[in-house]
């Protein structure tokens, strides 16, 4: 008798487990930048505090919306571990265990695209992510 094999997980899938590994880093580096901005007793320091408070709150929203798409598609993402090579995801899809390793390279790569699209700021010489 042949094994039966796990169902093929689709790349938008795959994307979903990516952005809710990848927005709780995002959402840690913003509380640091927030902690450090407003420590460093900078003249517009209000100014930028209130814009990382801006894109926490768009980034919190997004993470609850991938966080019910997940469920909505019964993957559930039950665990992520920090390495110093970078963020590993362990979850469950369709009754399958998977697992997906990012680079700290990756996983800041993705926060600056994010943060690019939130704020309108362009990383390149085109328009935002």
């Amino acid at each position: 008798m042949v094994p039966n094999k796990p169902p093929v997980i689709t790349p938008e899938e795959r994307a979903l487990v990516k952005d809710a590994i990848v927005i709780p880093a995002m959402l840690e580096f913003l509380q640091n930048d927030i902690r450090t901005v407003s420590q460093m007793g900078l003249k517009l320091d209000l100014i930028i505090v209130k814009s990382l408070q801006a894109v926490e709150q768009q980034i919190i929203s997004e993470h609850l919306d991938v966080r019910g798409e997940l469920r909505r598609r019964g993957i559930k993402l039950y665990a992520v571990e920090r390495s110093d090579a970078g963020l590993e995801g362990h979850y469950v899809c369709r009754g399958y265990r998977h697992r997906i390793s990012l680079l700290w390279s990756v996983v800041r790569t993705e926060v600056l695209r994010k943060a690019s699209r939130y704020t309108g700021v362009t990383l390149t010489g085109g328009s935002p992510a």
